[in-house]
């Protein structure tokens, strides 16, 4: 068996805490509400986020 990495989310429309793949851009839907939800890559928003607050 295949272990899949992945992390615990809140859904932003319902609110449900739902397992989300730790992989960027993939594509899921919420069990609870079945809205469509996307990952992203938390390293290159991390990467932004510094570098704005570095420009201050």
């Amino acid at each position: 068996m295949k272990k899949i990495d992945s992390s615990m989310v809140e859904c932003p429309y319902c609110k449900n805490v739902i397992e989300a793949p730790d992989k960027p851009d993939v594509i899921f839907k919420c069990p609870k509400c079945h809205k469509e939800l996307i990952t992203y890559d938390k390293r290159k928003e991390s990467d932004i986020l510094s570098k704005e607050q570095n420009a201050y």
